[in-house]
């Protein structure tokens, strides 16, 4: 790895720096735009001022969009490839940390005037061992509660007790940063009753690729194009299309979805469901399938490009959202929830906190609000649904897609953010806060 100096002399003859905001993240940025895409405005915004290293995993394919190559902006690659759903995913994500060391501390001794450090990543505590090396302000992304997904509170007594040992720990280094952000509500008022001053803690959402989904909608409208995209699946217009798209990991009840979609057939069987992504699950799920003799209804794609993933939801008509009722699921308000809505497709949804807030918007959470543990519960809901379709679809494209766009568009949570970050970098009064 190289880094270079951004050492340079004044009208004295003495040296100054450019200012630099060092942003950490697992994913490179080919990848995280499929999983905050607001990232790519919020950089560029940033970079209008002031110098950025990005430092991450390689892509795979070792190459980075072009549209996030500009000035200001500099990528620093730890040189081991990441992409969701590959095999060693979670353990390389627990390596991120130490591989991350000698890069900052590299950094630190390159004498860069780093004014902010910006931990974009749902990974617990090593945002403190960033602020102990570089001793900036720190601020961090929390995109999911992931000690709950590691330790669930509520499996046993054993658990309930190493979950709190793990989170007293995480809350006395969270109360030391300058800035968390957080992505729901839920999750603020969950950190807000351990403790955490809600000074510390402002709320920016998921965000939705405004651009694309508006240039689908565009395209929706296209039948001969639909076509095309049914007919590589081996899809005919009459097929009625439930479709799940993400991560197959153990906090998500596709078995459920699966379960409930055997139900389904027997009194729907032109439908099909197609399962988008990869993950430790995939064999698991696809067994399943199979005992559940739904192999000619069932289409396994695997990992796809992100603007492919959603022209296959565009031609879907269902979407349906996977979550297991744990305390880490209760505080996301998915991804791909805002896709389906945004692409204005009915969207079943698992009974949790942040995703019934939502739905509690338009009185919808009796009609799309399942209940996660219950296949017959939603093999029920898709049924009705599926006889009203025209009616529900009406609705969500009326009032329920307009208020996703508006409210959770790339272009507005990254306007969002950057002004958080601007404001942390522009407060004097902020004291750096040390762990000791």
């Amino acid at each position: 790895m190289l880094i270079k100096s951004n050492l340079v002399k004044n009208n004295t003859g003495e040296n100054t720096s450019k200012k630099v905001i060092l942003f950490i993240h697992r994913y490179p940025l080919d990848l995280v735009i499929s999983t905050a895409p607001q990232t790519k405005m919020l950089l560029k915004t940033l970079s209008k001022k002031y110098y950025i290293y990005y430092i991450s995993f390689s892509s795979r394919k070792n190459r980075s969009s072009s549209e996030l190559k500009f000035s200001n902006l500099e990528n620093i690659k730890i040189p081991i490839s990441l992409s969701r759903g590959e095999p060693l995913f979670f353990l390389k994500s627990i390596l991120f940390p130490l591989l991350l060391m000698p890069f900052l501390i590299k950094l630190k001794m390159s004498q860069q005037n780093i004014v902010l450090t910006h931990c974009d990543d749902a990974l617990p505590y090593y945002y403190y061992t960033v602020k102990k090396i570089l001793n900036t302000k720190i601020t961090y992304r929390m995109g999911d509660y992931m000690i709950g997904y590691l330790v669930d509170p509520d499996k046993s007594l054993l658990h309930r007790i190493l979950h709190n040992i793990l989170y007293s720990t995480q809350r006395r280094m969270l109360s030391k940063l300058d800035l968390i952000i957080v992505i729901s509500n839920e999750l603020y008022k969950y950190l807000i009753k351990s403790g955490i001053s809600s000074v510390n803690i402002s709320v920016v959402p998921e965000s939705i690729d405004i651009e694309i989904i508006k240039h689908l909608n565009l395209l929706n409208k296209n039948n001969r194009y639909l076509m095309q995209l049914r007919n590589k699946l081996g899809l005919t217009k009459k097929d009625l299309i439930l479709v799940f798209h993400g991560s197959m990991v153990p906090w998500k009840n596709l078995d459920v979805i699966l379960k409930a979609f055997s139900l389904v057939i027997k009194e729907k069987p032109s439908s099909k469901l197609l399962i988008i992504g990869y993950g430790p699950l995939f064999n698991q799920i696809r067994k399943l399938s199979i005992n559940l003799r739904l192999k000619n209804y069932v289409i396994f794609t695997g990992w796809l490009p992100y603007r492919e993933t959603l022209e296959y939801v565009m031609i879907s008509d269902i979407g349906v959202v996977a979550r297991k009722k744990i305390l880490a699921n209760q505080f996301i308000l998915t991804t791909a929830l805002l896709q389906y809505l945004a692409l204005g497709k009915p969207a079943l949804a698992p009974d949790l906190l942040a995703i019934k807030e939502l739905y509690k918007n338009f009185n919808l959470e009796k009609l799309l609000i399942y209940n996660p543990n219950d296949p017959h519960d939603l093999a029920t809901k898709i049924i009705k649904i599926i006889d009203n379709l025209n009616h529900v679809k009406k609705i969500i494209q009326s009032y329920v897609r307009p208020y996703i766009i508006s409210k959770f568009s790339s272009e507005v949570i990254a306007m969002l953010e950057s002004d958080i970050l601007l404001e942390i970098l522009n407060s004097d009064n902020i004291i750096d806060k040390i762990l000791y």
